[in-house]
C-alpha cells in the first residue's frame, strides 16, 4: 500500500510539472532509470501487479513527454529509459 501512495504522489507531481520545469522532469526521469536499471529488484508477489502496470504506465506517460518538446535535449536517456520499460 506505501509504494502505491507514493507512486499516486509521484504520478501527480509529474502531471503538474510536465510543463512547466524541466529540473524536476529530469529529476523525475533519474529516478524513473533507477527504478527500471535492475528488474530483478520488483516483486513477483500478485499483491504488487497493480503498483508495478502503475508503474510502468508511468514510465510510459514520461517517455511521450518527449514527443511533446519537452525533452528534446534528453533524448538518449529517454530511450534508454524507454527500452528499460
Amino acid at each position: 500500500m506505501a509504494h502505491r501512495l507514493w507512486l499516486g504522489f509521484i504520478i501527480d507531481r509529474f502531471e503538474v510539472v510536465r510543463n512547466d520545469s524541466v529540473e524536476q522532469l529530469l529529476l523525475l526521469g533519474r529516478m524513473l532509470q533507477g527504478t527500471t536499471k535492475l528488474p530483478w529488484k520488483f516483486s513477483r508477489h500478485p499483491a504488487a501487479t497493480g503498483t508495478f502496470f502503475t508503474f510502468m504506465l508511468f514510465g510510459l506517460k514520461f517517455c511521450s513527454c518527449r514527443t511533446q518538446g519537452n525533452l528534446q535535449n534528453f533524448r538518449s536517456g529517454l530511450q534508454l529509459l524507454e527500452d528499460r520499460i
